[in-house]
């Protein structure tokens, strides 16, 4: 999900990604490549204990072409996303359900605002998107306990930058300060 850009500013933001791309070295600690499958978190394929592995966390997504980001779960449905290049949380509703694959399994659903744009699908938000739950935790590379950047207020800590990888150290560098809460998983 983003905000706007002007078409000359993505130039530049391009430019500066394929910089950070062959240099490796656009932020703290970036990593060119995605971490390997085998350091990732397998959640529950039950979806009433996924709800509850993900209720009251903070999740850390290393996504397919959208770089580090970081979403707020909060127990009542409500998330808020920390996508790359955005100045606010992204507000949304996530749910999860059985899936409708012969052995079921967890479905993760989200629903952002209308207003919002995913730029890697090209797509505006405003209606439920879905996916399974093992594709969803293949992306995660870190859980901690409670809305440690206090996502829900809207504001961000700094701005993420795009297309970047962080490990959760390059996470500390950008906001200046260590993880204060309880790492579920990862590091």
């Amino acid at each position: 999900m983003e905000t706007s850009v002007t078409r000359p500013s993505r130039l530049l933001l391009v430019l500066l990604l394929c910089a950070c791309w062959v240099t490796a070295s656009c932020g703290p600690e970036t990593v060119a490549r995605p971490m390997p499958v085998a350091a990732r978190t397998v959640l529950s394929q039950d979806p009433a204990n996924m709800r509850r592995q993900l209720a009251g966390t903070t999740v850390k997504f290393d996504g397919r072409g959208h770089g580090t980001q970081i979403e707020y779960f909060h127990p009542d449905g409500t998330a808020h996303l920390w996508y790359p290049g955005n100045t606010i949380a992204v507000p949304s509703e996530w749910k999860v359900q059985a899936g409708s694959a012969p052995n079921g399994g967890a479905v993760i659903c989200f629903r952002y605002p209308k207003s919002s744009y995913n730029p890697v699908v090209r797509q505006y938000g405003g209606r439920w998107e879905c996916r399974p739950g093992p594709l969803f935790s293949s992306d995660i590379t870190a859980i901690i306990r409670g809305d440690e950047f206090a996502l829900r207020t809207g504001r961000i800590p700094r701005i993420m930058p795009r297309g970047a990888l962080l490990s959760m150290a390059g996470v500390e560098t950008l906001i200046g300060r260590s993880i204060r809460g309880d790492i579920l998983f990862g590091r």
